[in-house]
């Protein structure tokens, strides 16, 4: 038995955002193919749902970067909503998170 590394790639299924049960989620369908299941499996935490007979993923980051789905940023309207007086205490809390990296995009003279 080889040890080969599955590649998951988006093309080969339909992928979506949506809800399911009030949570935010990325719908992954496609036609039954064990082989399609077992790679979305290998790649990312997928649940199955019957009433909605498709799969789903949570939608976080890792979900929508494996998807090729454009990041959710809610944070440059919660950025928008954060005084100059205020950034350096917001940015110390968020140290070394995804949120500093967007930031400092977008207010790069807040860091040194």
């Amino acid at each position: 038995m080889h040890n080969t590394k599955l590649i998951f790639d988006p093309n080969l299924f339909q992928i979506s955002l949506g809800k399911h049960h009030d949570k935010k989620v990325i719908w992954v369908k496609f036609n039954y193919d064990i082989n399609l299941i077992h790679l979305l499996r290998s790649q990312a935490k997928a649940y199955w749902s019957a009433s909605q007979k498709a799969w789903y993923l949570i939608d976080n980051y890792h979900h929508r970067n494996l998807c090729g789905i454009e990041l959710d940023i809610v944070g440059k309207e919660v950025l928008s909503k954060i005084s100059e007086t205020n950034m350096p205490e917001f940015f110390e809390i968020s140290k070394h998170t995804y949120a500093q990296k967007l930031f400092s995009e977008y207010h790069p003279h807040l860091f040194y």
